[in-house]
């Protein structure tokens, strides 16, 4: 589980890349993964805009449902 950062234009644009295997399920790591690589960037007076991509075939399958049931 990964999410990949890079950026263009002087910083201004942000690009980060789920890969999260196939799927990209977002389960309780994978959103932990994503919000810590959101709060790394940080709060930026440069930054325009942040794009959200993909590894494999598909941007996501969605949320996991065994992480995501009312006892959780």
């Amino acid at each position: 589980m990964t999410v990949q950062r890079d950026t263009f234009l002087d910083g201004s644009v942000v690009h980060l890349k789920l890969d999260f295997g196939k799927g990209n399920i977002l389960d309780v790591a994978a959103i932990g993964e994503l919000r810590e690589a959101v709060a790394e960037i940080g709060d930026r007076s440069d930054l325009k805009a942040i794009l959200l991509d993909h590894a494999g075939q598909h941007f996501s399958f969605g949320a996991s449902v065994e992480d995501h049931l009312p006892e959780r």
